[in-house]
């Protein structure tokens, strides 16, 4: 009797454990219902170079645009610079014209030069068949006279003939020296010249460079916002000094606001790339706005349960992305908790 009544008893608590856990899962919904926080995109807005700062756009809570300088930095020695690289640069350029003028000229001078030597040349050429024809004459008059055919006036005017041609190749001759030694006077001051040229075209690049520099350099003493957003912490006054690369403003990017949300691994299975999402936020039910999953992380987070002792396994989680597509998207502010439900 005994053994009967336990046997009973036994049946009812199973039954009862079966019922009340029939009872009490949950009923399955066409959503996952969860919680979730408001993020936007992070930008830092720093100067590559350090330096004073003189100016500054805004002031946190206020909204730049895309483009929109931000900030600047003292440019007085820069300008200072590039004003002298400038003038370098105009000295240069006139100095090589003038160059130039120079060269061109002592080309013409050299060209005139060995025009006036194969001149001369042919000079010498003609003065030295004359001479040779006279040198010809006065041997055939000095043979005749010695036979007392050709009387000495004629010998006199055959000798005199020639001396003065001898005379005239001599002089030509020396011309033509003197042209020489002109001429390579001139063609060593033309390639002085061009060399000088050269070095001057050497300088100017270097100039035009270090202007370029300092223009570049000029650049990056001034910051332009890259997004539309919304500044929510300056660093830094007017007057102060920023090192380089050090961040002055943060930004909002208000063109990229998602809600992330950690998925228990025993559900996040039931969640799909871009999946549609409702976001509500509990100060303002009345305003839902619409996402889409956009990012799944692979690797596993936190765990919501850490019950080890009693032989319970961890239960890990995946981060979820859900990008807001539609919606009053100003309202939403980065940090804000929200409600999801991923459809």
């Amino acid at each position: 009797m005994r053994k009967t009544l336990l046997t009973a008893g036994l049946g009812l608590v199973v039954l009862g454990v079966a019922l009340y856990l029939l009872l009490s899962e949950e009923p399955t919904i066409g959503y996952i219902g969860t919680t979730g926080v408001v993020e936007l995109k992070e930008v830092e807005l720093a100067p590559q170079r350090g330096g004073r700062i003189i100016w500054l756009c805004c002031e946190e809570a206020e909204s730049v645009s895309r483009g929109m300088p931000v900030l600047r930095l003292d440019d007085t020695k820069l300008r200072a610079q590039l004003r002298e690289a400038a003038s370098r640069i105009e000295e240069l350029k006139i100095n090589m014209e003038a160059a130039r003028k120079e060269l061109e000229a002592t080309g013409s001078l050299v060209d005139s030069l060995s025009a006036a030597l194969r001149g001369t040349d042919e000079e010498i050429g003609r003065a030295q068949t004359l001479l040779e024809d006279a040198g010809k004459d006065f041997h055939r008059i000095q043979t005749l006279y010695k036979d007392g055919i050709a009387t000495e006036k004629e010998l006199d005017t055959a000798r005199t003939k020639k001396e003065v041609l001898q005379k005239d190749v001599a002089i030509l001759r020396r011309k033509k020296e003197r042209l020489l030694a002109e001429r390579e006077a001139k063609t060593r001051e033309l390639e002085a010249q061009r060399l000088r040229i050269r070095s001057m075209g050497a300088a100017l690049h270097k100039a035009s460079a270090q202007r370029e520099l300092v223009m570049a350099q000029l650049k990056e003493l001034e910051v332009f916002s890259p997004v539309n957003g919304v500044v929510v912490y300056r660093a830094f006054e007017v007057g102060e000094v920023v090192p380089p690369a050090t961040p002055v403003y943060t930004v909002h990017d208000r063109s990229r606001i998602w809600v992330r949300v950690d998925i228990e691994e025993t559900i996040v299975g039931r969640v799909r790339l871009h999946s549609k999402a409702l976001v509500t936020l509990p100060a303002m039910p009345e305003e839902p706005f619409e996402a889409e999953v956009t990012e799944i992380t692979p690797l596993a987070g936190f765990a919501t349960q850490r019950d080890v002792k009693r032989g319970r396994p961890d239960i890990r989680t995946f981060r979820v992305k859900l990008s807001i597509t539609r919606g009053t998207k100003e309202l939403l502010k980065h940090g804000m908790t929200a409600n999801v439900r991923i459809f």
